[in-house]
C-alpha cells in the first residue's frame, strides 16, 4: 500500500486542500485513493499531537485502521494531510509559551517516531510539502497563531525568533529525507502553482488528470484577520484561558466579519517587517533557500525588490485609542450573547468536575 503524507506547510492552501479531499471522498475512492482522516475532522492533526506526547500506539492504530478501511474499499493509496506535520514541535512550544531553539532536532526525533509507527504493509511512503517565500510564510503564520492557534500574545519579533528554525527549509527537510529517503520526499513552491494548490496536488501528486468528476468549488478559508482586530486579539490573548480558545476564536471571527476592516485597511498593515528587515531576513536565509531549491530541483522563490518596496511601505500606526474602545465595546456585546455565556458556563462546569474527580482520585490513593 502507498502513503502520501502531505505535511503542509502552514498558510499554503492546506485547509482548502483538506476540504477538497473530504468533499470528494467518494470520487477519490473510485480512483483507489482513501483520504485518511479522524472522525469529524478534515485533517490528521490528532496524529501530530500523538507524536508530540509519544503515543505511538495511537499513531499505529490510526494507520492500521485506515489501511484496513482502504483495503475493504478497494483502495491502494492512503492520503494523510496536516500542516502541523511541519514544525511539529513549534506549536506545542507556543502553547506553553516557551522557546524552541532546537526545533529541527526535536522534529527529527518525531519524524523518526512517525516512520516507525507506520505499519510495514504501507511500504511505499511519500512525503510532499508546499513552501512559500519565508518572509511571507512567517508573517501569515504569525497572523494565524494570534488569531487562531496557540493564544500567542507576543509581538511579531518575538514570534520570528521562535519560528526562525522553521524558515531553514533546507536543513529542516534534510530531516525528512534522512528518515524517508530523498526519492520519497518532494517539495513544491507555493507561489509557482498560482495558489491553485488543489489542482496542483490532484494532478502532480495524486496523478488525477481529469478533475471533472470532482467538486472543485473554491471558497475562502482560514483568511487573515485585519491588523487592528489582530492587535486587539493579541491583547485579549494575554488573559484568555486555553480551554476557551475555540470560543474566543468564534467571537473574534464574528467581530472581524462585522467590522469588515480588511477591505478598508491599506495593504501595508499586514507587513510586519520593514523593507530593510525583510531584505536582511531573506539575505540571512539566501544560502539555505538556494540549497533547498537545488536539493529538490525547484524554481527560485519570487524575488524581493527592496527599492520598490521602500516606496510603497508605511509602518503600521498602531491601534488607535478610539478604534480600541470601539472594538472593546463590540467584543463585550458579542461575548455577552446567550450562546457564548452558556458555553463558558459549560466549560467552567466541566473544568470544576475534572478538578473534583482528580482530587477524589488522589484522596482515594492516599487512603489506600
Amino acid at each position: 500500500m502507498k502513503l502520501i503524507l502531505h505535511i503542509g506547510t502552514h498558510k499554503t492552501g492546506s485547509t482548502a486542500l483538506q476540504q477538497f479531499l473530504v468533499a470528494n471522498a467518494e470520487s477519490l475512492r473510485a480512483g483507489s485513493i482513501h483520504y485518511a482522516v479522524p472522525p469529524s475532522a478534515i485533517k490528521a492533526s490528532a496524529v501530530v499531537h500523538a507524536l508530540n506526547v509519544n503515543n505511538q500506539h495511537a499513531v499505529r492504530d490510526f494507520f492500521r485502521s485506515h489501511a484496513a478501511l482502504a483495503r475493504r474499499r478497494g483502495a491502494h493509496t492512503l492520503v494523510v494531510s496536516a500542516e502541523s506535520f511541519y514544525a511539529m514541535s513549534l506549536v506545542p512550544a507556543l502553547c506553553r509559551r516557551e522557546p524552541c531553539a532546537d526545533l529541527i532536532d526535536r522534529d527529527h526525533v518525531l519524524i523518526a517516531r512517525l516512520f516507525t509507527s507506520i505499519p510495514d504493509e504501507i511500504s511505499d511512503r511519500r512525503v510532499v510539502g508546499y513552501f512559500r517565500r519565508p518572509d511571507h510564510f512567517v508573517e501569515s503564520w504569525y497572523n494565524q497563531q494570534v488569531k487562531y492557534g496557540s493564544l500567542f500574545f507576543g509581538e511579531f519579533p518575538d514570534f520570528l525568533a521562535l519560528a526562525y528554525p522553521s524558515l531553514r527549509y533546507g536543513a529542516y527537510m534534510e530531516r525528512w529525507v534522512d528518515i524517508f529517503g530523498q526519492p520519497n520526499c518532494s517539495a513544491r513552491i507555493y507561489e509557482h502553482v498560482g495558489k491553485s494548490v488543489i489542482d496542483d496536488f490532484a494532478r502532480s501528486v495524486l496523478c488525477i488528470t481529469d478533475l471533472s468528476p470532482f467538486v472543485t468549488e473554491r471558497r475562502a478559508t482560514n483568511e487573515r484577520m485585519s491588523r487592528d482586530v489582530l492587535e486587539f486579539k493579541r491583547e485579549v490573548n494575554k488573559q484568555s484561558r486555553y480551554e476557551e480558545m475555540s470560543l474566543e476564536r468564534e467571537i473574534f471571527r464574528l467581530l472581524d466579519e462585522s467590522l469588515n476592516l480588511k477591505e478598508k485597511e491599506p495593504e501595508y498593515y499586514q507587513s510586519f517587517l520593514s523593507p530593510q528587515d525583510r531584505a536582511e531576513l531573506l539575505e540571512d536565509l539566501s544560502e539555505e533557500m538556494a540549497a533547498f531549491q537545488s536539493s529538490f530541483g525547484l524554481p527560485p522563490f519570487p524575488r524581493f525588490d527592496l527599492e520598490a518596496a521602500q516606496t510603497l511601505w508605511r509602518p503600521y500606526p498602531g491601534l488607535a485609542p478610539a478604534r480600541r474602545q470601539a472594538l472593546e465595546r463590540r467584543y463585550r456585546r458579542l461575548k455577552g450573547r446567550p450562546r457564548f455565556r452558556a458555553e463558558r458556563f459549560r466549560l467552567k462546569t466541566r473544568k470544576a468536575l475534572h478538578r473534583k474527580a482528580a482530587l477524589m482520585k488522589r484522596s482515594s490513593r492516599g487512603r489506600g
